[in-house]
């Protein structure tokens, strides 16, 4: 077997099944205070028999809103926020496969995730050599958050048609890569941060060149993705529903901010917030392993992945909650694939006694911080 597809199917297999088996147990031990009423809105619980251990743990917070849109289309306002790649795919797949809204949701998003995993082996390998890779690899499904790649978020599919888009270009393969920054460009707002890579790609491909009718094409490839978000926002607009940041402030509290507005609120919210708002500490930490991965790319990686990740950081310092300046960057910062590469690379020079520490620290905290999840504590 193909060594990407060989390493990237045992963790996957690990993970996939390793957090099945411990929503079960979490199941059986009835640890669910929330069985029915508003958190679900409109979309029926599963509770009961082999369907509530094993698909019914995933209906959590926004999943509820994803598997709406799948089931019924944007039939309300608050979830015209929602991108729709993500839970339209799901639908079709519905559709087509007899599966129902909340299992096609699961299946797509492991699918995603296995493919995205072969896609960051290959990138990894080509950039560090095989151990880095496998050790990236292994950094990445022992993530605290890494059960959202699993989970009824977009954060999987996303980050599929980003390592597409960047690994399509970097080969040539323009029209492709532009194919996929469009769909990320519809499943999630962070696609911005790919707009920025494509064009440090296209510029390195077009550099010394003769202005020519190649020049008009590969220029456009760093449009497609702001172009699908553009499209999104249209047609929300199109269909009546109200502003887009109306609806976040509202529903969530979300404002836009500038980078630096929303560290000062960290700085501001975190000391007198500590105590009871665990979910910071745990934002922070993420925060700070995505800024030491841009440091670490700086001189590591090629120029397009470090304007990416500045970017991808910049994109999620440019809006907060008015009640919690981080809320769900540990779930975003999941597309920053490079800070893997990082991880990967720096776990190596730990040792032995090291690494195991790492590991363990992954494991339990992968599974502590997901129990948490199924047992309806807010993660992100």
């Amino acid at each position: 077997m193909d060594p990407a597809w060989r390493a990237a199917l045992l963790d996957w297999a690990a993970l996939r099944v390793g957090l099945a088996l411990w929503a079960v147990w979490i199941w059986l031990q009835q640890l669910m205070p929330i069985t029915t009423g508003f958190f679900y809105y409109t979309v029926v619980p599963l509770l009961n028999g082999w369907q509530g251990a094993l698909l019914g743990m995933w209906q959590r917070w926004d999943s509820i809103h994803y598997q709406a849109i799948t089931e019924t289309f944007y039939s309300a306002d608050n979830l015209s926020v929602f991108f729709p790649a993500y839970p339209l795919l799901a639908r079709f797949l519905s559709q087509v496969s007899g599966l129902t809204g909340l299992a096609a949701l699961l299946v797509l998003s492991s699918l995603a995730t296995l493919f995205s995993l072969v896609l960051l082996y290959r990138i990894a390998n080509d950039l560090f050599g095989e151990q880095i890779a496998r050790r990236s690899l292994l950094c990445t499904v022992l993530f605290p958050t890494a059960f959202f790649f699993f989970g009824l978020y977009p954060q999987s599919l996303t980050l599929l048609w980003i390592l597409l888009a960047y690994d399509r270009a970097r080969r040539g393969q323009w029209l492709a890569a532009g194919l996929a920054g469009l769909l990320a460009g519809l499943t999630h707002a962070t696609a911005v941060a790919l707009a920025a890579m494509l064009a440090v790609q296209v510029f390195q491909a077009l550099r010394g060149s003769r202005f020519s009718v190649r020049w008009l094409a590969l220029g456009a490839v760093p449009g497609l993705p702001l172009l699908g978000i553009a499209l999104f926002l249209v047609w929300r607009n199109a269909m009546g529903f109200p502003p887009f940041n109306d609806i976040q402030m509202q529903s969530w509290g979300r404002i836009l901010s500038t980078p630096w507005g929303t560290l000062i609120a960290l700085v501001e919210y975190f000391p007198a917030n500590v105590g009871g708002n665990w979910v910071i500490v745990l934002n922070t930490v993420m925060l700070a392993a995505a800024l030491f991965s841009v440091v670490w790319g700086l001189r590591r990686l090629p120029l397009a992945l470090s304007v990416y990740q500045i970017v991808f950081v910049l994109y999620m310092l440019s809006s907060r909650m008015t009640t919690d300046p981080l809320l769900s960057v540990n779930r975003f910062v999941l597309e920053l694939f490079p800070m893997f590469f990082a991880l990967g690379s720096t776990t190596l020079r730990a040792g032995k006694a090291g690494q195991l520490l790492l590991f363990a620290v992954g494991l339990l905290s992968s599974l502590g911080i997901s129990g948490m999840f199924f047992m309806w504590k807010w993660i992100g």
